[in-house]
């Protein structure tokens, strides 16, 4: 598309034809009608005393503050097509912005004597020529219409806290509830008499242990169980199933400030207690969140579910095209032998991954990595030495960490203790009192949470380094021994981001067992393509 170029053929005409710009915040406020035909009337009245010829009229309802203003920007590119200098007519500065998001653009405009801009309420014109003591009104202006929107925002938020604080929640309700009308028109949450049995059902389902969230979104399609809404057709997706499974609404409990990082951790997440009938009871809930941590273990999405079957493979290997779990599977041709082969979950429904024996996998692990394993016990002392080193180094890191937090918690004490005693003291009120505190509660857990997790960092160095070189000498013996689980725990030890293209398996050693790999007892060293898929890495020493 060709840029248009602004022409203006004469920036000291007399301007002779305007737009009136009228808006509202939302669509609500459009329908009632309350302010728009006031604001076109106000307008109108204004460029007919000022000779105006009005060529066209905006009256929309947009947020100034929220989205990409798309009349804004229109009647922009209509001011640009024009060959004529135009008058934009606003009732007062805040119909116009709220911000300063527009300004350089509409400044930029008047500097070049395209427009000239009217603002009715203030008394205001502003033309190519305007002094700076005009300028300044505007800003001013626009500053005043952005605290106004800072104050409404601090005010709903102020809200949102109380009504957190009395059990209320604020959002649409989850799937096996009804938002509703209490008798004094407030807003109620109801349990539905259609899906609030079908949720409970699949709670009991699942804490079974003989379902996953697979098996559970099919069931649920089977039984007819919908979106939240009750007017919606679609049924519940696996991620939804996971999502109502790890909902702690339905025990009573209400988690706010859901927000997500790229690995899926969910962080800045509160509770409080709400107000309306539970549809779970906490045992059962329990019981699904336990078994919910027992398939999830080192990541955060759900493992594949097998059952009383073992797999040296299971959930450790996911498919490079869609990202889903490689699941093992077993089966049984003609003649009674065994197969097990890798497929893919797609999660891509376009995913073109196929089916991949699993001896063929296997086949690449041990030769590019057992076969690569020739270590003396001369050089397995230098490599214990340089991991003593480097385990050392973290502990003193994960001391230095812990004493920061340390002081962080006697400081928050204090100022606990300092707090109730301006409380006793009669100098803040009640309000304020259990507002700082729940403040510093929620501080005071998260320093200790985090405290508590340097706590599975300081092992015994001898004890560790003792399980490293056991595996590293004997890791080829140990690997080819027919006990699936113990094969299945050393992979799991040395691998990470394992993923498979094809026919072809992509992974990296985990620390410190990646240095096995890399030392002068290797005549080659491989270090295996990673999540961006590189090449195969040589080098001689």
């Amino acid at each position: 598309m060709k840029k248009r170029t602004l022409v203006c053929y004469d920036p000291d005409e007399q301007c002779k034809q305007a737009i009136i710009f009228a808006r509202v915040s939302t669509q609500d406020q459009y329908d009632k009608g309350a302010s728009i035909p006031a604001q076109i009337n106000r307008m109108t009245n204004y460029c007919n005393d000022r000779g105006l010829k009005i060529i066209k009229t905006y009256d929309i309802p947009e947020s100034s503050t929220v989205g990409k203003r798309k009349i804004f920007h229109e009647m922009v590119e209509f001011i640009k097509s024009q060959k004529h200098k135009i008058a934009i007519t606003v009732y007062c500065i805040d119909r116009l912005q709220r911000g300063y998001k527009e300004y350089v653009e509409l400044d930029t405009l008047r500097e070049m004597g395209r427009i000239e801009l009217h603002f009715f309420k203030e008394g205001l014109i502003l033309t190519k020529d305007s002094n700076s003591a005009d300028i300044s009104r505007w800003d001013f202006g626009i500053l005043g219409a952005k605290m106004y929107v800072g104050n409404l925002r601090d005010n709903v938020i102020r809200s949102q806290k109380f009504k957190l604080k009395q059990g209320q929640w604020l959002n649409f309700a989850p799937v096996g509830y009804l938002n509703t009308k209490a008798p004094d028109g407030s807003a109620d949450i109801i349990v539905d008499p259609i899906r609030g049995p079908m949720v409970q059902k699949l709670f009991r389902e699942y804490a079974s242990g003989l379902h996953s969230c697979e098996t559970l979104s099919n069931l649920a399609k089977k039984m007819g169980l919908t979106s939240a809404r009750r007017n919606c057709t679609k049924t519940l997706c696996r991620v939804q199933i996971h999502e109502m499974l790890t909902n702690p609404f339905y025990i009573g409990i209400m988690a706010t400030n859901k927000r997500k990082k790229y690995n899926n951790e969910k962080v800045n997440i509160k509770y409080y207690p709400h107000r309306y009938p539970p549809l779970i009871n906490k045992e059962l809930f329990d019981r699904v969140q336990l078994i919910l941590n027992e398939r999830n273990q080192n990541s955060n999405t759900s493992k594949a579910w097998y059952g009383e079957k073992d797999f040296v493979l299971r959930g450790l290997i996911r498919c490079s095209h869609c990202g889903g779990l490689m699941t093992s599977e077993r089966h049984i041709n003609r003649s009674g032998k065994i197969y097990t082969y890798l497929k893919c979950n797609h999660i891509d429904k376009t995913c073109p991954q196929k089916p991949i024996p699993e001896h063929e996998i296997m086949e690449q692990i041990e030769d590019k990595i057992f076969n690569s394993l020739h270590i003396t016990p001369t050089l397995m002392e230098n490599i214990k030495n340089c991991i003593k080193e480097s385990l050392l180094e973290d502990n003193k890191i994960n001391a230095a960490n812990k004493r920061t937090l340390s002081v962080q918690i006697q400081q928050l004490e204090e100022r606990k203790r300092k707090l109730l005693s301006t409380w006793l003291d009669g100098r803040i009120d009640d309000s304020s009192y259990n507002d700082v505190l729940i403040e510093i509660n929620e501080r005071l857990d998260e320093l200790r949470k985090t405290t508590s997790s340097f706590e599975k960092y300081d092992k015994d160095l001898d004890e560790v380094l003792e399980k490293i070189s056991d595996i590293a000498l004997n890791a080829k013996k140990m690997f080819n021994c027919s006990i699936i689980s113990k094969k299945h725990e050393i992979l799991k030890l040395i691998l990470s981001n394992t993923r498979i293209e094809g026919k072809n398996l992509y992974f990296s050693i985990n620390k410190p067992f990646d240095k096995l790999l890399t030392s002068k007892g290797c005549n080659v060293w491989y270090l295996w393509p990673d999540l961006n898929q590189h090449s195969i890495a040589r080098n001689r020493f």
